[in-house]
């Protein structure tokens, strides 16, 4: 069979096997997005790289996001990330001519700043795990990790006892990259009993003595969230994720450095880890607009 009729489903789960250096979860996603576009441009008869070359126009790209307006900017941008990078693959290693189509321009994503708790909020969510729970030790110190060191929920998930030195907890951050980051007097403590009572094997576990899932870690959250509202109604509702974006604008509003907040959030760019800039200016916006005096009426 020529190159011409290969089958575009075939190249494409070829280009994710063998073209992709990205983690599990990535991979999964990227794939899942190319399947996707996949499906699409079958709908539109194009089954093959001898149909992409001959057929594929800009206007298939406008079709592609008529049926897809009701996505996130986001969601969108990381599909036609998807396609680029597949095209180029094509153009390198199957020599097709993708001219027409040289450049594919996202759609512009509003910038939207993530959620966070303020200081006294996190520390009202965090005494807000109940003590009478038979999961007590560790629901509070898988808040008291997350919150206390900035870790991702994926990071937390794959602690395992031999990860925990003293201060300091050995992280894998995002593309296999460890760090170490240092832990709170409380997180130390809290670790230290959970380890004893739990031994070897990993940090935080089900009910089954088996890992605890990223989607069991929202849920604990949800659920610890729910019992603190009635008394912090004003209480944002946010992810696990959310007490990361909480930990690195309750540094930089108290005088940490970005470098220092890079390292410790395992952010492999700078600019990266600027957004919280622009959180702690809406954070000294909000406190402006209620404390100065020319703002009361």
């Amino acid at each position: 069979m020529g190159t011409s009729k290969l089958q575009l489903r075939a190249l494409s789960d070829a280009f994710v096997e063998s073209s992709l250096r990205l983690s599990g979860a990535s991979k999964r996603a990227y794939a899942s997005d190319l399947h996707q576009i996949i499906q699409f441009l079958e709908s539109e008869d194009i089954y093959t790289l001898n149909h992409l070359e001959k057929k594929f126009t800009r206007q298939t790209l406008r079709t592609f996001l008529s049926q897809n307006k009701s996505l996130k900017a986001s969601s969108v941008s990381r599909k036609f990330s998807a396609l680029r990078t597949f095209f180029r693959y094509l153009r390198v290693h199957h020599r097709a001519d993708l001219s027409k189509v040289t450049a594919i321009s996202n759609p512009k994503i509003p910038k939207t700043l993530p959620k966070f708790l303020k200081v006294r909020e996190a520390k009202a969510l965090l005494e807000g795990v109940q003590k009478d729970s038979p999961t007590y030790l560790r629901d509070r110190c898988l808040l008291e990790v997350i919150y206390g060191s900035g870790l991702r929920v994926s990071e937390a998930m794959g602690l395992d006892h031999s990860h925990v030195h003293g201060q300091w907890i050995r992280v894998m951050g995002k593309g296999g990259h460890p760090r170490e980051v240092p832990l709170t007097p409380d997180s130390k403590e809290l670790l230290k009993t959970l380890l004893s009572e739990q031994g070897a094997g990993p940090v935080f576990r089900n009910l089954r003595g088996t890992r605890l899932s990223t989607r069991s870690a929202a849920r604990i959250l949800s659920r610890i969230l729910l019992s603190v509202l009635s008394e912090e109604p004003s209480l944002p509702v946010i992810s696990p994720h959310g007490l990361r974006h909480s930990f690195a604008t309750h540094l930089l509003i108290h005088g940490a450095d970005l470098r220092s907040i890079q390292e410790l959030l395992g952010h492999k760019s700078l600019s990266t880890t600027q957004k919280y800039t622009h959180l702690n200016l809406g954070q000294l916006q909000d406190e402006y607009k209620a404390s100065h005096p020319l703002n009361k009426k």
